[in-house]
C-alpha cells in the first residue's frame, strides 16, 4: 500500500464518529469487537471524557479562586458527559448491532460478530429481531378509510 494511501487511510479513521468507528488491520481483514468489548470501549471512553471535564473544571477553579461563579457552559458539558456515561452502560445487543455492527458489510464480519455472542446476547438479538418482524401491536382498524376489510364505504 503507497503512502499517501495509508495517510488518506489514517485521515479517515480519525474523521469517524467515536461511536461508531471499526478497526481495520489490512485491507479485507477486519477486526470485529464482541459485545461486551464495543459496550466496554463506549463506557470507558464516557469515564474519560467525563473525568476530563471535572479535571479541567476544579483546574479552572483554582486558578479563578472562585468555585460558585461557575459559567453554565463547563457545567452543562459535565452534566452531558454524565448523561453519555449512563447511556453507555445501558447499552444493549440491539445497539451494539445498530449501532457498531451496521458499518460492516461483509459476511465474514458478521460470522465473526456472531462467534463473539453470548447465548443470551444472541437470544436477545433474536427477540429484538422477532419484534421487528412482528410489527407494531394490533390496532383495530375497521373503520379506517382505506384499508383492507373497511366495510364502511360511502
Amino acid at each position: 500500500m503507497n503512502s499517501s494511501l495509508k495517510i488518506l487511510i489514517v485521515c479517515a479513521s480519525l474523521a469517524m464518529p467515536t461511536f461508531m468507528a471499526g478497526i481495520s488491520h489490512a485491507q479485507n481483514e477486519s477486526v470485529v469487537l464482541g459485545f461486551q468489548s464495543w459496550k466496554n470501549n463506549r463506557v470507558d471512553e464516557a469515564k474519560t471524557t467525563l473525568e476530563r471535564l471535572n479535571s479541567q473544571e476544579k483546574s479552572s477553579e483554582k486558578k479563578s479562586g472562585k468555585s460558585s461563579n461557575k459559567t453554565a457552559r463547563p457545567d452543562q458539558k459535565i452534566q452531558q458527559a454524565q448523561i453519555n456515561l449512563e447511556l453507555a452502560q445501558e447499552l444493549t445487543v440491539n445497539d451494539y448491532f445498530v449501532l457498531y455492527l451496521s458499518q460492516f458489510k461483509q459476511k465474514d464480519a458478521f460470522i465473526e460478530a456472531a462467534k463473539k455472542l453470548s447465548a443470551d446476547e444472541t437470544a436477545e438479538l433474536m427477540m429484538s429481531y422477532q419484534k421487528r418482524l412482528s410489527g407494531p401491536d394490533p390496532v383495530d382498524v375497521r373503520g379506517a378509510p382505506g384499508l383492507i376489510g373497511n366495510t364502511s364505504i360511502k
